[in-house]
């Protein structure tokens, strides 16, 4: 069985934020790895996350849904979709006239990922 927690924690959040379609927005390295691109995701990986790449790889492949992950065109689409449902409810919470604290949102969103 493979060892999920050797996948640094701002790494493994930002998967599960992907998978769950919470944040459609990943950088370089993990949208390599996302669309299985192995020569890019090596050549943007850090020192560890290119000698833990066959675990993050193990992850998104056993953990997170196939349909988010496999290809540049799944990755698009699936970004795409996430984005449409953000955006959307962006627009609804302005109809509104609700506010939201995007401070807190994006710290929120970063003590998740061990990033604070």
């Amino acid at each position: 069985m493979t060892d999920y927690s050797r996948i640094r924690p701002d790494i493994r959040a930002a998967l599960d934020e992907w998978g769950t379609g919470e944040s459609p927005f990943c950088g370089d390295f993990l949208r390599a790895v996302l669309s299985n691109d192995l020569m890019g995701a090596v050549g943007r990986a850090d020192e560890y996350n290119r000698l833990t790449l066959w675990v993050i790889v193990s992850y998104v492949y056993n953990v997170l849904p196939s349909i988010c992950h496999g290809s540049p065109e799944k990755v698009a689409a699936w970004a795409a979709e996430h984005r449409a449902r953000i955006a959307a409810a962006a627009e609804s919470i302005e109809a509104t006239g609700q506010t939201i604290d995007l401070m807190a949102a994006l710290k929120a969103s970063l003590e998740r990922r061990g990033q604070r």
